[in-house]
């Protein structure tokens, strides 16, 4: 599946020539996934499991895959449908694994932020790699303040690194002030764009800043917006 996941894109025209500007795409991140797996002769899975997740010893850490289902510590994904927030058993997307499907807890997820800001005793080796996935990308214009580097979103002002993600069932938020040492994680079992805004407002109470006002959620207008077309339909 992850093959066939990047094979698709084969004779997709890009938007713009490489180098031009930022998008975010998280194809790439399945190809560079794909690549692991041709390169070392693993699975996507075994080569992030024994050259990362184990060395770096997260050990409550592992790829989504159908043996997690058994964990009966596993929450259950949600999905806003019909104006309210429904269990939702998504399909396992393993094509998409490298690019939003891996399980943590905040033990772990606390781990990684530490480790992330030079906090926690590593091997040297990952130590540089880290540093330098914290580089963002300068060559193209930032986006709302923030440069890309490898994986992360870096302020331009070097204040704060940061990265969210969603998939059809959970969300999350992870912000880092390495100057302070303070990193924000937020986990959720819902795709939401709550987990954003939960983040931004615990640093703010964390700085005596003004706490931010909450908008309507990005995926709760669309399942309105696709609710009222269906309900209308059905009436019509």
């Amino acid at each position: 599946m992850l093959e066939d996941t990047v094979r698709m894109v084969t004779g997709f025209e890009l938007d713009f020539y490489p180098g031009d500007r930022y998008q975010y795409v998280t194809v790439n991140y399945d190809i560079l996934g794909y690549l692991i797996q041709i390169v070392s002769g693993q699975t996507y899975e075994e080569f992030i499991q024994q050259n990362i997740l184990s060395p770096l010893a997260l050990h409550r850490t592992s790829m989504y895959s159908e043996d997690v289902f058994d964990n009966k510590k596993l929450s259950t994904g949600h999905k806003i449908t019909f104006f309210k927030a429904r269990p939702f058993e998504a399909p396992v997307y393993r094509g998409n694994t490298p690019a939003g499907y891996i399980l943590s807890d905040a033990y772990d997820m606390e781990r990684w932020m530490r480790i992330q800001m030079g906090i926690e005793d590593i091997p040297e080796m990952y130590r540089r790699i880290i540093e330098k996935s914290h580089i963002g990308n300068t060559s193209v214009t930032a986006m709302n303040n923030y440069d890309y580097a490898a994986g992360w979103l870096v302020n331009v002002n070097g204040s704060d690194i940061r990265h969210d993600g969603s998939n059809p069932g959970f969300s999350s938020m992870l912000i880092m002030y390495p100057k302070y040492q303070v990193g924000i994680c937020v986990l959720a079992n819902m795709n939401s764009s709550v987990p954003e805004y939960l983040a931004e407002n615990i640093l703010n109470l964390l700085h005596d800043k003004e706490i931010k006002e909450y908008h309507s959620d990005f995926y709760m207008s669309i399942d309105a917006l696709f609710s009222f077309i269906l309900i209308g339909a059905i009436f019509i």
